[in-house]
């Protein structure tokens, strides 16, 4: 009868110490999962950040380009016409490019 009682308390104790080794690893691995995320953030806003800096450049970019032209395009709309035209094909023909080139390099 102590047999099977040792054993029982000797499988429990293993029992035991699985249970809180597996606890101990859980807990660091959400620890790490935590930090592997809040780096993530910070890459992702860092990356939107970026995005929207580029977009703001390029929009005011196009903006002082466009206003450049207003002295010689003063009263002939179809010059004004022509440079917006040109301005609005360049300023969205990149993006368009670059959406191509990804797709063929697919």
């Amino acid at each position: 009868m102590t047999k099977v009682l040792g054993g029982q308390v000797v499988r429990q104790t293993i029992s035991l110490f699985r249970y809180l080794l597996l606890g101990v690893v859980n807990r660091r691995l959400a620890i790490l999962i935590f930090i592997l995320l809040i780096m993530l953030e910070a890459v992702f806003w860092f990356s939107l950040f970026v995005i929207l800096t580029m977009l703001y450049w390029v929009f005011f970019r196009a903006l002082k380009l466009v206003f450049n032209k207003s002295n010689e395009t003063k009263g002939e709309i179809g010059l004004s016409m022509l440079y917006s035209l040109g301005y609005t094909i360049l300023f969205t023909g990149w993006i368009f490019g670059i959406v191509y080139l990804s797709e063929i390099l697919k």
